[in-house]
């Protein structure tokens, strides 16, 4: 049986593909994978501020706050915690994406860390699969195209 050779247009074909559509997929889902590790961080921090601010106004009945005015000029507070609801309104502003912000209560954020936290988590790995998936292509095709007899 006679083998076939491929043609050099085939083989340009077969590199550019494969610099351009595979490695440029790679690139775009690999930086979606690290935007969503830091998504996950900021959630992580954000359980974790909820945590903190519970846990001291729990303890202490007060908040200790460090507070930015600008051009580097801090300012440090202590807020008392009231007994009564209508005293101090446990809240945060959360970003929620695109730049909207919602108040929540302490109870409310940590929920939405949380639900949120899952989804992302689960966005990840879906990511990572697909990242997977493209680099396997991408070796198999490299290596398809190093094993062929007429290669440059």
């Amino acid at each position: 049986m006679a083998s076939v050779q491929p043609q050099p247009d085939q083989l340009d074909r077969f590199r550019a593909f494969l610099r351009n559509e595979l490695l440029a997929d790679l690139e775009a889902w690999l930086s979606r994978r690290n935007q969503l590790d830091r998504d996950i961080e900021q959630l992580q921090a954000l359980r974790q501020t909820v945590a903190t601010l519970e846990s001291e106004c729990s303890q202490h009945g007060f908040i200790n706050v460090l507070g930015d005015l600008g051009c580097e000029f801090f300012v440090q507070a202590r807020v008392a915690v009231g007994t009564k609801q209508s005293d101090f309104k446990r809240c945060l502003c959360v970003n929620i994406g695109m730049d909207v912000h919602l108040e929540m209560s302490l109870d409310e954020a940590a929920e939405f860390a949380s639900a949120r936290l899952a989804s992302v988590e689960a966005e990840r790995e879906a990511a990572c699969s697909k990242i997977g998936q493209i680099q396997a292509y991408a070796a198999l095709f490299a290596y398809g195209l190093s094993a062929l007899p007429c290669n440059d």
